[in-house]
């Protein structure tokens, strides 16, 4: 159904959302911690650099996904349908990898 297909849909983006940052934080922790130290940057400046580095990646491999997930499961071939899908995702992926 639909419904499962939206929720798959929403696991695989959470789950590679969560990872895609898994093999970058200790070394994002390391210079975190000694920059800290050497009181270098602020904690805030640091989190909206890593923030905002982010973003064109999340943007690019969200609407990759989405696109091919979208129209290979046969959903509605609207731009409105198609970019609230497309927002949901990305809001997803957004929020599990600044978690993760």
């Amino acid at each position: 159904s639909r419904v499962t297909t939206i929720y798959m849909s929403f696991t695989i983006i959470a789950i590679f959302g969560s990872n895609s940052v898994l093999a970058f934080f200790e070394a994002e922790r390391n210079m975190y911690y000694r920059h800290k130290a050497a009181l270098m940057y602020d904690t805030t400046a640091i989190a909206l650099a890593f923030t905002l580095a982010e973003i064109p990646f999340l943007v690019g491999s969200c609407l990759l996904y989405t696109t091919i997930f979208y129209f290979m499961i046969g959903f509605a071939a609207e731009a409105d349908k198609f970019f609230l899908f497309y927002s949901i995702m990305l809001l997803a992926m957004s929020i599990f990898t600044y978690l993760g």
